[in-house]
């Protein structure tokens, strides 16, 4: 994890730079390595990553979901498949 990204508030974080510590902090945990009180710490500041990413990402898929309504009109199983990424054959 960047030092720049550490501190930075969720706020002015991209998405990418939220999923980049959040994918470092998880490699620490794995490292099982923390004393408690920093796990602790980490730990809220990965759920915060999580929430923030989470979000984000429901958002991009509301958008891409009308951006696709826009296009075409689809039924819903061919939307539902390409929302998950299935082939429809």
């Amino acid at each position: 994890m960047s030092q720049s990204n550490k501190k930075k508030p969720l706020s002015k974080m991209s998405f990418e730079e939220s999923f980049e510590e959040l994918e470092n902090l998880v490699e620490k945990f794995e490292e099982g390595q923390l004393p408690l009180d920093e796990w602790i710490e980490r730990l809220e500041r990965a759920m915060q990553l999580y929430e923030k990413c989470s979000n984000q990402l429901a958002e991009a898929e509301k958008k891409v979901q009308k951006i696709l309504e826009k296009v075409t009109p689809i039924d819903d199983t061919t939307k539902n498949n390409l929302m998950s990424g299935e082939d429809e054959n």
